[in-house]
């Protein structure tokens, strides 16, 4: 059988239609208007008031699926990068391969302490961005 992607015409329908089911599911959510007006999920954020690193995550999911980017962004980044990201790697498996071997060839290189001060400082970073935008 053809190829296209690293996967044979079985693999690609079921990856279309798995996609086609969660982009209608989030654009339906989307549309209800439940991520804006829905409750509080984040049990950080409603025991202190404060923003976690991931919170407007799930509207900066729905605001992408709207096709509204800079609203996503503003959401979060987190959001549309993990958004951008999914589709990518979904899209095509060779790429998350790739993703895959190259993440693991930086935290190699960086040796596990500075890996993990890295993905501790990113996640610092987003959070002092969620608190500039709270207050």
């Amino acid at each position: 059988m053809s190829k296209l992607l690293g996967l044979n015409l079985r693999g690609r329908v079921q990856r279309i239609a798995i996609l086609v089911t969660a982009l209608v599911s989030i654009r339906i959510y989307a549309e209800s208007g439940r991520p804006w007006t829905g409750p509080i999920l984040c049990i950080f954020r409603s025991a202190t008031g404060q923003p976690c690193p991931f919170c407007g995550t799930t509207r900066s999911v729905a605001s992408a699926s709207l096709g509204n980017f800079d609203q996503a962004l503003s959401e979060n980044a987190m959001g549309l990068t993990f958004t951008v990201a999914m589709a990518a790697v979904f899209v095509s498996p060779k790429l998350g391969k790739s993703i895959a071997t190259r993440f693991e060839q930086v935290r190699t290189s960086l040796g596990s302490t500075r890996f993990m001060l890295l993905v501790t400082f990113l996640f610092a970073m987003t959070w002092v961005w969620n608190f500039s935008r709270w207050t």
